[in-house]
């Protein structure tokens, strides 16, 4: 919160719209600084794209953390599907040291597990992500784990990025 009333001079009037500013100038912030160097160069959409994906594994295992061996697997697999050839280790390297949104080593987790939550609304907005199963993650998964805690978290914070005609159609569907 003190970091995007700092960043903007002010706090954004919605959670959701807190958390994507907050994870948006975590992913930018030593960047646009550019007073350290860089071991490997990540644009936004890419870390943004890999910290999703991250949020779907720890999901799909129902896990707050995966240990250093799984976590390498998982950026090696990352890595090799965005089609960027650097080594796992930097890029963990990277998202501890040049975001501060995930914490390790021993076992790898977001720095807070709401900011996993608010990647996996993003993933539901998206609508264009599947779980290891191949189970589309969009609001109709959000219907169908209605009844687990983590997914209303999920919930929530999608009411926060969705727009309203989706929330509406959403709501409709629930209550038919």
């Amino acid at each position: 919160i003190l970091m995007v009333h700092h960043m903007d001079g002010k706090l954004p009037s919605g959670r959701s719209q807190l958390y994507e500013r907050y994870i948006k100038g975590m992913l930018d912030l030593w960047d646009s600084k550019g007073k350290i160097p860089e071991t490997i160069k990540l644009q936004e959409n890419v870390k943004r794209k890999i910290l999703k994906q991250l949020a779907i594994e720890l999901s799909d295992k129902d896990v707050e953390g995966i240990s250093d061996e799984n976590m390498k697997k998982f950026i090696n697999i990352a890595l090799k599907n965005i089609g960027i050839k650097y080594k796992a280790k930097d890029v963990i390297s990277y998202f501890k040291e040049r975001t501060g949104l995930i914490v390790g080593p021993g076992t790898w987790s977001f720095n807070h597990k709401s900011i996993g939550e608010y990647l996996m609304a993003e993933a539901v907005h998206d609508g264009n992500h599947c779980d290891r199963e191949g189970r589309k993650i969009d609001r109709y998964r959000l219907f169908q784990e209605r009844h687990n805690d983590r997914w209303n978290n999920i919930l929530f914070f999608w009411a926060g990025v969705t727009s309203p005609s989706n929330l509406q159609e959403f709501v409709d569907g629930l209550c038919a």
